[in-house]
């Protein structure tokens, strides 16, 4: 569960008066509950110094404090991402614990 400051709410939900129009009201966003996340990530080797990567993300917005901006567009919003992490260069000194 997120959550966040009314100054971070305000960015992403708050209409000024000058912003304001017929289809964009006026609304003064506040702090409080932004949403939950849930994701999952998978990774694996394709050569010896390459890697590949799979994610996926679900934010779930119901029940949001700023759920009746005119801005708050979905309950529900996912992001999947694809790539590669390329290893230049390995020490041969290891960690220890």
């Amino acid at each position: 569960m997120s959550y966040a400051s009314e100054e971070l709410q305000d960015y992403f939900y708050q209409v000024d008066p000058e912003f304001s129009n017929r289809d964009r009201i006026k609304y003064d966003a506040k702090g409080g509950y932004l949403g939950s996340e849930l994701s999952l990530g998978l990774s694996f080797p394709i050569r010896k110094n390459i890697r590949g990567f799979l994610t996926g993300t679900a934010k779930f917005h119901q029940g949001a404090a700023n759920q009746d901006s005119p801005l708050y567009e979905k309950d529900i919003t996912y992001s999947f991402g694809i790539g590669f992490v390329w290893r230049l260069y390995q020490s041969d000194a290891k960690a220890s614990w």
